[in-house]
């Protein structure tokens, strides 16, 4: 693999898998992401430290990180297992635009449930939507679906986290082209209809400024009660900004996130999870081809809020991840995270932890898939003056079609 194709190959993995991103081959076609982790860890069992997120996805891994951190510093051996099957049926008409029906199943990547334990294991309905392209003669890239849809995702795959998800059932288009920027339009409602939670998403983008792109995001959240003291009448916004730009040997993105009475999605989490909030929020994640056998993905998240009773948090959170090929199955990757959250009043927490991870994978180097992973974790979670270490030993696979 020569840097340019190692290059392109990183400013891909954003990319790699979604809920939309199906072949446009005509007739039938499946796409998918799964990964099943097995391991074992120090502080298994140990309930004295459930409130210290340990046994959080209950495959054997105790996931290191800082109790209200919203994400873990880093995946290797430090994640839940998880799956999403799609379908799509594609058609093209030169007269009548190019359709798609597309249907997902997930299985919730282990939240509310226990991995060992069959009965509470079950898909959802994850995505179900009808959409098309080509039906404006003045538009022909503007893609309109209705339906069920993951909607407005903003992620950061280092860490996995999402800093927006308004994933709903409604309707709207993507890639209204203004020449210079290219916009997204959606309104949707939260549990398909039933919760009383509201979201309209935009999404301005594809705006060029040197050898990169800006784009904006402004969300809008509100409630159908009239009872203006129940948590679904909260109104919420979200407004961001971002910043992707490539270089001959790498990647970086920027984006600073404003919330005011949600933390990552409007649907869900307005007015429920911390009571009122507001916050801001710096991310800057990149990657860096040194060779074509060297590559380092690195990471940093910042966010200040304010809570309710008056008190404050500030999350910060330090990734990095140097990955070295042997050959074109196998390669080795280090991880080393630090993860704090620290409070005006309440406790501060912290989490570090380090990993090694040997891999084989079909192809060469990062992005190629499947891939086999045996892993070594060790770290820390430190609560006041409380400090508890853990290591997770174990292996998985990752995979996307």
């Amino acid at each position: 693999m020569n840097m340019k194709a190692l290059t392109v190959a990183m400013m891909s993995a954003g990319m790699a898998f979604s809920g939309s991103a199906f072949a446009k081959e005509e007739g039938l076609s499946y796409n998918g992401y799964a990964r099943m982790v097995a391991g074992f860890n120090t502080e298994k069992n140990n309930s004295e430290h459930e409130d210290q997120a340990y046994n959080a996805v209950r495959n054997g891994i105790a996931i290191i990180k800082a109790p209200s951190s919203p994400q873990q510093p880093g995946r290797i051996g430090n994640e839940g297992t998880g799956m999403e099957l799609g379908i799509n049926y594609h058609q093209k008409s030169e007269n009548a635009g190019d359709w798609d029906i597309y249907f997902m199943a997930d299985d919730g990547y282990g939240w509310q449930r226990d991995h060992n334990d069959s009965t509470t294991y079950n898909l959802r309905m994850a995505q179900a939507f009808a959409g098309g392209s080509n039906l404006f003669e003045s538009q022909k890239d503007m893609y309109v679906w209705a339906g069920k849809r993951f909607n407005g995702r903003a992620q950061f795959g280092l860490n996995d986290y999402f800093y927006f998800m308004n994933d709903g059932a409604g309707g709207g288009f993507d890639n209204m082209d203004f020449g210079m920027a290219k916009f997204d339009l959606a309104v949707v409602s939260g549990d398909n209809g039933n919760n009383g939670r509201y979201a309209v998403t935009s999404k301005l983008h594809s705006i060029e400024v040197g050898s990169g792109s800006i784009g904006f995001n402004f969300n809008y959240g509100f409630g159908d009660q009239s009872d203006e003291h129940d948590p679904k009448h909260v109104t919420s916004l979200q407004a961001a900004a971002f910043y992707k730009v490539g270089w001959s040997m790498g990647t970086n993105e920027f984006a600073v996130r404003y919330n005011d009475n949600v933390s990552d999605n409007n649907l869900l989490d307005a007015g429920q999870i911390k009571g009122d909030i507001n916050s801001t929020a710096f991310y800057w994640f990149g990657n860096l081809g040194l060779s074509d056998s060297f590559a380092i993905d690195y990471g940093y998240s910042f966010e200040q809020s304010d809570l309710e009773n008056n008190d404050e948090s500030t999350w910060n959170q330090f990734v990095i991840k140097p990955h070295y090929r042997w050959s074109d199955i196998h390669s080795t990757s280090f991880e080393f995270g630090y993860d704090s959250v620290d409070f005006q009043d309440n406790q501060d927490e912290s989490a570090w932890k380090v990993s090694i991870q040997q891999n084989m994978s079909m192809g060469s180097f990062l992005w190629s898939r499947p891939e086999i992973r045996f892993f070594v974790t060790h770290g820390e979670v430190k609560v006041g003056d409380k400090t508890t270490p853990a290591t997770n030993v174990g292996m998985m696979f990752d995979a996307w079609w």
